[in-house]
């Protein structure tokens, strides 16, 4: 029985929250100044790291249950289950936008002119809707090329779930061999898209199932902080340009780092625990797509 990581919980929640909140400040605060801009703290509002952090957990949680279990029976129903467990939320969101635009209840232009967010609010949703196209989205080609005309941010399911198969059948192939470190130092060093944010989350993973690695955080306390503290820095400081090798590699050190602090940490698994944090991990997959 694979133990739940509960902290993990309080990383959900403030992550689809942060990303509510950078598409809150594009849309209606587009051209005011926030004190914190340019300094580690806007990091809380920052989608971009989010969205990032949000694909490392996804990887991390899938491939913990075969780093823990080792047990690669069910794969082919794993697989499976990712489309169908995808698949709902997406649906009635697609559906609702669909109704919202075919009635004019959707009025993001005309706000966007008042609010003066052009550029951001003003671009999404400017054409004529069609259900049949708005079908196709909803059950094929938003898992399969990111298409996210009715709803902006689904542009990351053709991750969560392409990136979810690709780190399924990693785990199967690598998870008991050495060649897994190979695959890690090619993904993270050599290649520039979000998947490699997946394979980050399945080395994480790699990481947390060692008791020696366990055993240095129980024993040193100390680590919890200054770990979490250090990947909070790195990640908050380096903005994440895939294109560019040196800050790819240092934002996923500082993934790296923050989780491995998050997770020993004592303090945050109760919290991750209790009900709030319980609730908001359970519907942050919900309420990023609805935001």
């Amino acid at each position: 029985m694979t133990k739940k990581i509960t902290s993990i919980e309080v990383l959900r929640t403030i992550g689809w929250f942060g990303v509510f909140l950078c598409h809150f400040k594009g849309a209606f605060l587009n051209n005011v100044r926030w004190i914190t801009d340019n300094t580690p703290l806007s990091f809380i509002y920052s989608g971009n790291a989010y969205v990032r952090l949000l694909f490392v957990i996804s990887g991390l949680v899938i491939s913990y249950k075969y780093f823990a279990n080792s047990d690669f029976t069910d794969f082919k129903a794993d697989v499976a289950k990712r489309y169908f467990r995808l698949l709902p939320p997406i649906v009635v969101a697609e559906v609702a936008v669909f109704c919202f635009m075919r009635f004019g209840c959707l009025r993001n232009f005309e706000v966007a002119k008042l609010v003066g967010s052009e550029s951001f609010l003003g671009i999404f949703n400017q054409f004529e809707p069609n259900f049949l196209t708005m079908l196709k989205e909803a059950f094929a080609t938003t898992y399969l090329t990111g298409a996210n005309g009715y709803i902006g941010p689904l542009w990351t399911m053709q991750y969560e779930y392409l990136g979810a198969i690709y780190i399924m059948v990693a785990c199967c192939l690598l998870s008991k061999s050495y060649l897994r470190y190979v695959f890690y130092f090619v993904n993270f060093v050599f290649y520039s898209n979000y998947y490699t944010y997946f394979v980050v989350g399945m080395f994480v993973s790699d990481l947390i199932v060692n008791d020696d690695i366990k055993t240095l955080f129980d024993t040193h306390k100390v680590f919890h902080i200054v770990f979490t503290l250090i990947g909070y820095l790195l990640m908050s400081c380096i903005f994440p340009n895939d294109s560019d090798k040196t800050s790819r590699v240092f934002f996923a050190v500082g993934i790296i780092m923050f989780l491995l602090g998050i997770i020993y940490s004592s303090t945050l698994d109760k919290i991750g625990s209790g009900k709030f944090f319980t609730w908001g991990g359970r519907i942050a997959y919900s309420a990023y797509i609805v935001h």
